[in-house]
């Protein structure tokens, strides 16, 4: 389940995140040359591309760290999706169940 939202959750969704501050980038990059917008615009434009450029940033970097994870963590899930051993991921083991099956212990 872990590599599922790694994957979902981690790297597509940096990836979704890279591509629209891209093309945000581009298109207040492109108004913000624009010759026939008055100085209002421009400078609007001016702080969208720079809030843009932020994102892409920031959207680049959590895309790598996510890729990295998922490269490190790989052939643990592998060897957990061989042997069935799930709980030995990032240090579970056997679930701690009480005697009570009340909420309060």
């Amino acid at each position: 389940m872990a590599l599922v939202s790694l994957i979902i959750g981690g790297v597509v969704l940096s990836s979704a995140a890279v591509i629209t501050a891209f093309v945000g980038l581009r298109k207040a990059s492109a108004l913000a040359g624009e010759s026939s917008a008055n100085e209002g615009e421009r400078d609007q434009a001016q702080r969208i591309r720079r809030a843009a450029f932020v994102g892409l940033v920031m959207s680049v970097l959590a895309l790598a760290l996510n890729v990295v994870a998922l490269i490190l963590f790989y052939p643990q899930f592998l060897e957990a999706m061989q042997n069935g051993g799930y709980g030995t991921l990032f240090g579970g083991g056997q679930a701690a169940t009480g005697g009570s099956e009340s909420i309060w212990g």
